[in-house]
Order: C-alpha cells, then sequence, then structure tokens
C-alpha cells in the first residue's frame, strides 16, 4: 500500500481504563497490533480520544497534510497541529507517539533516582507518549526526526512543588530515551505559541483543499500578476474584501471562489502574508509580501482596466 494513502487496516486502540487488570501482556498485544507504529497514513497514534473516559478539549481532525484522522487530546495539541501542519518542512506528524521500549524508561527513570512510571494499581510499567513526533527535511537533502513535548506553564505555576517536581521528572526520562537514538527533542510551552498566526491559520486551513478546477495555474498566475500590478502599498490601502472583489471582476469568477483560492494560495505558500500582527477579517488590508510577488510573479500579457488602475491609485504601467 501506499503510505501516503489512508490506511485499510483495522483500527486499533489502547484503553486501559477498559481493562480490569492491566498487564504487560496486554500492552505488548497492542504493539503487535501496530498500535504506535507506522508512517504517513498508516500511522496509529498510541493513545487516541477513546483512550480516556472524557476529555473537554480532545478532538479527531482529518489531516490536510497526512491523509489520517489525528488524534489530539489537548487545546495546544490542536493547534501546534495546526502549525506544523503549515510548515512546509515537515513531511510527516505523528501524534501521541509512543516510546514502546517501556522497560527501558522505567530504567532511565531508576538509574537517574526517579520513581518510575508505573500503571495504577499495577507494577507495570508505564508507556511514555512524545506528544508529536515529527519527520523534516534536512538542509543536506535527507530527513531527520524531531520530538515535540508540550506543557502550559499555568499547568505547572498552579502544581504544588512535588507535582511540578514529577512534571519534570518524566520530561527527562523522555528526553534521555530520545537522546540515546539521536533524536533531536524539545519541550514547549503553549503560552508561548504565536496567538495570531495560529487564529489565522486556523481559519485559512479550511481552504488547503478547493476544487480542482479552481486551483488551475491560469487562475493563479492571473491573480499574482493582478497583486504585481496594484503593488504592496495599494494592497495596504484596500480591505481584503474590496480586494477579492476586484479579482472577481477581474477573473470573472464568483467572490467565493476567489476567497476559496485566494487562502488556498496562502496555506500552500504560494503567496505570502503577514499572518503574525492581528487576526485577519474582511473588513481590512492584508499584507502580502513583495518578496513573494516577485518570486512568483508571471508575465500573463493581462493589464489592468482603466477603472482599477484610478482606484488603485498606482500607476500600473
Amino acid at each position: 500500500m501506499n503510505p501516503s494513502s489512508p490506511s485499510t487496516r483495522a483500527r486499533v486502540s489502547f484503553n486501559p481504563s477498559r481493562v480490569k487488570k492491566l498487564t504487560t501482556a496486554y500492552i505488548d498485544q497492542k504493539i503487535r497490533a501496530g498500535l504506535g507504529q507506522g508512517v504517513l497514513g498508516e500511522y496509529q497514534p498510541w493513545l487516541q480520544i477513546t483512550s480516556f473516559a472524557s476529555r473537554g478539549s480532545s478532538r479527531v481532525t482529518r489531516g490536510v497534510k497526512i491523509p489520517r484522522t489525528h488524534h489530539t487530546l489537548s487545546d495546544s495539541e490542536y493547534e501546534f497541529l495546526v502549525l506544523v501542519e503549515f510548515n512546509p518542512d515537515v513531511i510527516d506528524i505523528r501524534e501521541q507517539f509512543p516510546l514502546l521500549e517501556y522497560f527501558e524508561t522505567h530504567a532511565i527513570a531508576i538509574s537517574k533516582n526517579i520513581r518510575p512510571a508505573l500503571y495504577p494499581q499495577s507494577s507495570v510499567p508505564h508507556v511514555y507518549t512524545t506528544d508529536f513526533m515529527l519527520t523534516m527535511k534536512g538542509k543536506d537533502g535527507g530527513t531527520f526526526l524531531h520530538g515535540v513535548s508540550l506543557k502550559y506553564k499555568q499547568e505547572l505555576k498552579e502544581a504544588n512543588k512535588r507535582k511540578r517536581l514529577r512534571i519534570f521528572e518524566k520530561l527527562e526520562v523522555e528526553e534521555e530515551y530520545w537522546t540515546r537514538r539521536n533524536i533531536s527533542w524539545d519541550s514547549l510551552y503553549y503560552e508561548d505559541f504565536p496567538y495570531f498566526r495560529i487564529k489565522n491559520l486556523i481559519m485559512i486551513r479550511g481552504y488547503a483543499a478547493i476544487k480542482p478546477s479552481l486551483a488551475v495555474d491560469k487562475n493563479i498566475k492571473l491573480i499574482i500578476r493582478y497583486f504585481t500590478l496594484l503593488g504592496p502599498h495599494a494592497l495596504d490601502k484596500i480591505s481584503l474584501s474590496v480586494l477579492l472583489h476586484k479579482i472577481a471582476k477581474y477573473l470573472y469568477i464568483l467572490y467565493a471562489d476567489v476567497k476559496a483560492l485566494f487562502f488556498y494560495m496562502v496555506w500552500h505558500h504560494i503567496i505570502t502574508i503577514d499572518l503574525d500582527s492581528h487576526v485577519i477579517t474582511m473588513a481590512r488590508p492584508v499584507t502580502i509580501l513583495p518578496e513573494c510577488l516577485t518570486a512568483n510573479s508571471v508575465h500573463t500579457g493581462v493589464s489592468l482596466n482603466e477603472s482599477d488602475q484610478r482606484q488603485s491609485g498606482t500607476d500600473a504601467r
């Protein structure tokens, strides 16, 4: 099977709360079934939203980069998912990625004088999970793995000293596990996420896939040509709504289709806009970075009509 295609394997889940007595045999059975393994569309997260009785911020999200359902267990995980889906250097995204050598993490904890993590009311070592294991493009043309664990500063602030120490102890075990495998790893705080970028990407993500008949080279080139002729200074003076209505008139297509195509081009890095200064609304201008227009500029022989030149206030010659 092509690993980029959606998986047709039977879905497997890890549900410790539904087992009367959790054993190593139960864990090994899940590992043999392929849980926490595979790449791209074949990957099955070790933890899924069904692994817990109730988590208010858990959600399943159909991937736009990877053709499978992602299981995120918190707002921070969902927002990080959106960020890495937009990152062109990310090739694969595997959330709830297990440290399957669970007796090794047990031994690491002991070697560091850390109390080993066990499943409740058992002596079975806990299977650690890294929130995200990313496959990234390397500068040398190859790929590398990078693990990310997410935490809330607020959670640490509200925790007592003992609980806060326990959080850092578990992170230390996780880091050591990946260090032994020469896999880079980071712990990130939700509060450090780029707020405006995330809010904008969540909206733009809805346009990652549009009608194939709309996302054709001809339409894309004409839009870029229009932006180039207007120039960055004129673009900064008109609202996004007005701009898209002008383009709709220019291309003779529906406003809704132009809107979809515009955000499609942003998501796929065909054009670059400022995502970090404010939440994008249709009532205010967007900043289209001029370097992306220069890089993507095409000469179609199409010019702005006279009325559009007057409205833009820019000499398009």
